[in-house]
């Protein structure tokens, strides 16, 4: 009798419980690697797709260096199977190696479903390095300094030989 009650209340449990959906997210490439100059603007791109059967929400943002990175569009909309170009503009300021991630996370677009949210973190790696040919300003006080002591010791070594000259002139 106790085998049939925990038997039926299984049953009944297991049929009370709903349907549920979790939304999906696949992101393309798995991760960025760029190198590029301090200023230099760099652009990539990544492709969003909804693998899932519903509609869904997307959001997509970067967890470090946001000043540094612009993404467009940083929310949208995609139906089942739909994909979406990204764009991400990244113009580094200093140089160095630095790592972060970019989040996408996936949520249902109905309130009436079950809200499991997904989500998907893609390294980014900018080494960004100095630039080879970069102009440098020769016309720094320091720079003017030496010029003006080597000007004064020219003219001073000239002034000396001439004094010489006319000594030796002299009987």
């Amino acid at each position: 009798m106790l085998k049939k009650i925990v038997i039926i209340s299984l049953l009944f449990f297991l049929l009370s419980i709903g349907i549920v959906h979790a939304v999906g997210v696949s992101v393309t490439p798995s991760r960025i690697s760029i190198t590029a100059k301090p200023g230099q603007l760099t652009k990539e791109s990544l492709e969003i797709k909804n693998p899932s059967g519903l509609v869904s929400i997307y959001d997509i943002y970067v967890d470090d260096y946001s000043d540094w990175l612009k993404i467009t569009p940083k929310s949208f909309t995609l139906e089942a199977g739909e994909t979406k170009k990204i764009s991400l503009e990244i113009r580094p300021v200093q140089t160095g190696v630095f790592a972060t991630q970019i989040s996408v996370v996936a949520k249902p677009l109905s309130s009436r479903e079950f809200q499991a949210n997904s989500g998907i973190k893609i390294p980014l790696e900018i080494k960004v390095i100095p630039a080879i040919n970069a102009k440098k300003n020769l016309l720094t006080p320091t720079n003017l300094l030496y010029f003006a002591n080597l000007l004064l010791i020219i003219i001073l070594a000239i002034s000396l030989i001439k004094k010489m000259k006319i000594k030796n002139k002299k009987p």
